[in-house]
C-alpha cells in the first residue's frame, strides 16, 4: 500500500514539474496543431486525447475516403441511376476516386478516431478540410452522442449515406469554418463534375453548403452556435421532405420488382427531374407533386424504374404529363422511356438502364437547384 501511494505522488509530482504533457499526449502532427490551439482556446476544453493524422498516397487516399464516407453498397445502384439519368458509364469506385479526393483532401473518420488526408494537397485547399475533420473529432470526444436518434436507411437519391450522416457532417463543416484558421474564405471544392453520379455530388455538396440552415430549421441560431454544444435533435430530421405515398404504379407483363414501392419526394424527384429539364419546369413539377411511389423493376434483364405521379388538380396533372414526356423525349436512346397519363391527376413514367456503354450529356446544375431550394424551406 506504502508504494502504491508512493507511486501515485510520484505521478502527481511529476504534473506539477514538468506539466500536463507528462501524463497526456500532446503531440499533434504540426499541421493540425493551429486549429486545435484555436478549439480549445474558443471553447475552454481541451480535447479528451490526440487525434492522430495519417498522409496517404492519392490513389489509397481515395480508396481510403470512398470507403470510409460513403462505403460500397452505393455501386449496385448504378443500373438504377444510369436509367434515371443520374449516372453515365461504367461508375466504379476507381473510376470517381481521384475526384472525390480533390474535392475532399481531408476528413475524419469516427469509427478509427482518426483524421486521413491525401499527400502533396494543396495547403489552402486542404486547410478548410482539416479544419472540419478536427471540430468533427472534438464534437465526437467531448459531445454525448445523442442515443434517441435512429439511422435510417437511404431509399433515394439525395446522397448515399443516410440523412442524419449526412446532416452531422454539414453542421461540422459550417463550424469549422467559425474558427477562421489559415485562409480567410477558402470553401472546400463542390463536386460538380459530369463524371461523378449525381447523387454522390449530392452528398458532397449538402455537407458543404447545408450547416446554417440545418442548424436553423433546427430552432438554433448557427451565428451563435458554438462548437462542444450538443447538436439539436431535430437536425437529424431537418432533410426531410415528408415525401407522400401514392398507389403502386403498374408493372408490365414479365416484369420483376427489385424494391418495394416507395415514396420518394419532391427532393429526389428534382434531382431526376433537373438532369433532362429545364429549372423552371423542375420548379413547378414539384410544387404540383402531391404525392408519389416508386419502384426498381427488372424488365428482359435490364434493370428499369416505373413511378407513379400525383397531382391535386387536372391542371397540374397535365403539366407533370408534358413536363415527363418532355423528360423521356431526353432520355438515351435504347432506354424505354415514356410517360403515360393514367388519369387526369396521375402520371406515370418509366426508363431503363441504357447501359454503360453510352454516354449522355446530364445538367449537373441540378444538384446547385435542389441545394439552393432546401436553403430557401429550411431557412423558413
Amino acid at each position: 500500500m506504502l508504494l502504491a501511494v508512493l507511486g501515485v505522488g510520484a505521478l502527481i509530482a511529476a504534473a506539477l514539474i514538468f506539466g500536463r504533457s507528462y501524463l497526456f499526449p500532446t503531440d499533434w502532427d504540426a499541421s493540425l496543431t493551429p486549429v486545435v490551439d484555436a478549439i480549445q482556446e474558443s471553447t475552454g476544453v481541451e480535447f479528451d486525447h490526440t487525434v492522430p493524422l495519417i498522409v496517404q498516397p492519392p490513389d489509397e487516399y481515395a480508396t481510403t475516403l470512398i470507403e470510409r464516407s460513403i462505403g460500397s453498397d452505393w455501386e449496385a445502384s448504378v443500373p438504377e441511376w444510369r436509367a434515371l439519368g443520374l449516372a453515365n458509364g461504367d461508375v466504379t469506385a476507381s473510376s470517381i476516386a481521384a475526384e472525390l479526393a480533390q474535392a475532399q483532401p481531408a476528413f475524419y473518420d469516427p469509427a478509427s478516431d482518426t483524421i486521413f488526408q491525401v499527400a502533396g494537397s494543396d495547403p489552402e485547399q486542404a486547410q478548410p478540410a482539416l479544419e472540419a475533420a478536427l471540430v468533427a473529432a472534438f464534437q465526437h470526444q467531448t459531445v454525448s452522442a445523442d442515443e434517441n436518434v435512429v439511422e435510417t436507411a437511404r431509399t433515394g437519391f439525395t446522397g448515399v449515406s443516410t440523412p442524419q450522416s449526412i446532416a452531422r457532417r454539414a453542421v461540422d463543416t459550417y463550424l469549422s469554418r467559425g474558427l477562421a484558421i489559415g485562409p480567410s474564405g477558402v470553401d472546400a471544392t463542390a463536386v460538380t463534375s459530369e463524371t461523378l453520379p449525381v447523387p454522390i455530388a449530392y452528398e458532397f455538396a449538402a455537407v458543404d453548403r447545408l450547416g446554417a440552415s440545418i442548424l436553423r430549421a433546427a430552432g438554433a441560431e448557427p451565428t451563435t452556435f458554438q462548437i462542444q454544444t450538443p447538436y439539436p435533435g431535430a437536425i437529424y430530421g431537418a432533410l426531410d421532405d415528408d415525401p407522400t405515398s401514392a398507389p403502386s404504379p403498374l408493372l408490365r407483363a414479365g416484369e420483376q420488382p427489385l424494391t418495394d414501392a416507395l415514396a420518394l419526394g419532391a427532393d429526389d424527384w428534382s434531382l431526376v427531374w433537373g438532369v433532362r429539364l429545364p429549372a423552371l419546369s423542375v420548379e413547378r413539377a414539384a410544387e404540383a407533386l402531391t404525392a408519389d411511389s416508386y419502384r426498381s423493376v427488372s424488365r428482359d434483364g435490364a434493370t428499369c424504374f416505373v413511378a407513379l405521379l400525383q397531382t391535386a388538380t387536372q391542371e397540374d396533372g397535365l403539366s407533370m404529363f408534358g413536363a415527363m414526356q418532355l423528360w423521356a423525349s431526353r432520355a438515351p436512346q435504347g432506354s424505354q422511356a415514356a410517360a403515360t397519363l393514367l388519369t387526369p391527376t396521375r402520371v406515370q413514367l418509366e426508363a431503363c438502364d441504357p447501359g454503360a456503354g453510352v454516354t449522355v450529356t446530364s445538367d449537373v446544375g441540378t444538384v446547385d437547384s435542389l441545394i439552393d431550394r432546401q436553403i430557401v424551406r429550411l431557412d423558413g
